[in-house]
């Protein structure tokens, strides 16, 4: 396959001694145009986390007849 023009332009900078400009690119740790805003299922298993971790290991139940 061909190389790209920028490809090439890359290549050259290396071979002349400069910086190779990809090492200068922030690396992603997701994909950019993914999702935004949680899905509905995690917005409750965070609701559901926040509100048993406010408890310190007691539960207590009122059952009323």
């Amino acid at each position: 396959m061909a190389r790209s023009k920028a490809k090439k332009h890359r290549l050259k900078q290396i071979r002349e001694g400069k910086l190779d400009p990809t090492l200068s690119r922030e690396m992603w740790a997701i994909n950019p145009v993914a999702r935004k805003t949680p899905t509905k299922a995690e917005r409750i298993r965070k609701r559901e986390k926040k509100h048993f971790s406010n408890d310190q290991g007691s539960v207590f139940y009122l059952h009323i007849a």
